[in-house]
């Protein structure tokens, strides 16, 4: 039985989405070897592991899973970082979206799901708990605020 590179690829890609709660999703299409260097070394720095897979592997594995509307965000390669050691307390979201100038953070999957960048960038942590005070906290500044409105508008 002959095993062919594309499916071993497509296995691996379909593995790591299964087997990782947590990552992140970037394409590198403007790195160069260089470049690509000076990355591998922030990596190491920042405890970061990677799989780089090419973009035809990635969106035929999109296309068959519940991730289909994220194949149009891919443009070229794709670089999936992991950390190693997973605390959601300890990660805050402006260093993962400015981890390097040259790399495009397209989203990240958390929990089975896909946030795009947009989606993620008023995030402060990413730790549930933290969110979820924090939107509580602005439920009830709105509700109290309309409320004031609304007494002050019957008062007159």
């Amino acid at each position: 039985m002959k095993i062919k590179i594309k499916d071993l690829k497509l296995y691996k890609t379909k593995n790591f989405f299964k087997t990782e709660n947590f990552f992140l999703i970037s394409t590198d299409a403007t790195l160069n070897s260089n470049n690509w260097v000076k990355m591998e070394q922030t990596f190491a720095n920042l405890n970061l592991q990677y799989y780089k897979t090419h973009n035809t592997v990635t969106i035929n594995f999109l296309k068959l899973s519940i991730f289909k509307v994220f194949t149009l965000a891919i443009n070229g390669p794709i670089i999936f970082f992991n950390f190693k050691k997973f605390n959601s307390q300890n990660i805050l979201t402006n260093k993962l979206l400015n981890l390097n100038p040259l790399l495009l953070l397209l989203g990240l999957k958390l929990n089975n799901k896909i946030y795009s960048r947009n989606q993620i960038q008023n995030l402060v942590t990413l730790d549930y708990r933290n969110n979820i005070i924090i939107l509580n906290k602005s439920l009830n500044r709105f509700i109290k605020g309309s409320l004031l409105k609304l007494v002050a508008r019957k008062s007159k």
